[in-house]
């Protein structure tokens, strides 16, 4: 497979954005700032690209578009970044969520206040899930079991529990202000959520919905990753630029390790999303404000 790199376009969406950059001398920014092109090839999106994700079935890439050219999903071929189709979606936003098996896809409906599944194979929207007004859905994350989907709500200030079977809403949970990131605990009986306006955790019992505790962290948590051990939660602190870690036992924050992309870089890494390597060795942190990807040594002995 090709390499890939990721440019996303945080704030600014006046034109296409490549998402893959490869271009000779490089993409010069209205900064006036210039990106060095990395390896691989260059691969257009519409406008505001904000997330991304590889369905199950390995035969889909999955990016959500939420910028002024319409909000939409737009799947490519993961060996040849060639565009598969681009799916209309009204008030996509955030992340993509693949399920656990074959080509389906959840995406945020924003203020619809909806779940969007899409069948990545066909382009087709084959199952819509209604969520309590006003909501905003920012973060979607799946139960280990599969069962059960926890959804942030950044205007309810609230999480709710979706029973997948029924698409019914079984539990509303307040959390902190403007939650964002949300992650399941290996086992299934945690839920986290990151609450970006007012930097906490609201760690949250599944089977009952209950509230166990507020774990305060750095400033505007945005995104959750689980060490494989499921002893340690890391925590994207975007404006702190920095990688907190939490102690599951304890339900307290251990340290905090500076984002930075490269030695002696200055304040303004912003990280803003969080993926684990596939032997868990490896935490790769998006800068969204350095233009970059910061990767941390999270193994025993390494980060803590």
């Amino acid at each position: 497979m090709k390499t890939l790199a990721f440019l996303c376009a945080a704030g600014l969406a006046a034109a296409p954005v490549a998402i893959v950059a490869a271009a000779t001398g490089g993409t010069l920014l209205p900064t006036e700032w210039r990106l060095a092109p990395p390896p691989g090839t260059v691969v257009a999106t519409g406008t505001l690209p904000e997330g991304i994700a590889r369905t199950a079935d390995g035969a889909h890439l999955a990016v959500v578009e939420a910028g002024q050219a319409g909000a939409a999903l737009r799947l490519l071929d993961p060996q040849t970044l060639a565009v598969q189709r681009v799916v209309n979606l009204p008030n996509a936003y955030g992340d993509p969520l693949p399920d656990a098996a074959g080509a389906g896809v959840w995406v945020g409906g924003a203020s619809n206040d909806v779940l969007l599944h899409v069948d990545a194979a066909s382009g087709g929207v084959d199952r819509t899930i209604a969520l309590p007004q006003p909501f905003w859905p920012a973060a979607i994350a799946r139960s280990p079991d599969g069962a059960t989907l926890a959804v942030s709500g950044d205007l309810a200030n609230a999480v709710v529990l979706v029973d997948l079977a029924s698409g019914r809403v079984r539990a509303r949970i307040a959390t902190g202000r403007h939650p964002a990131g949300v992650a399941f605990s290996p086992d299934g009986a945690t839920a986290y959520v990151a609450n970006r306006g007012e930097s906490s955790l609201t760690e949250i019992a599944v089977a009952d919905g209950s509230v166990r505790r507020t774990i305060a962290v750095g400033r505007h948590p945005a995104a959750l990753a689980f060490a494989r051990d499921g002893k340690r939660l890391f925590v994207a602190e975007t404006d702190d630029d920095t990688i907190g870690t939490i102690d599951v036992a304890t339900g307290t924050r251990t340290g905090g390790t500076n984002a930075a992309p490269y030695d002696g870089a200055v304040v303004g890494a912003s990280p803003s999303a969080l993926a684990l390597s596939p032997d868990g060795a490896r935490l790769f942190v998006a800068d969204s404000a350095a233009n970059a990807v910061a990767v941390l040594d999270v193994s025993p002995g390494g980060l803590t």
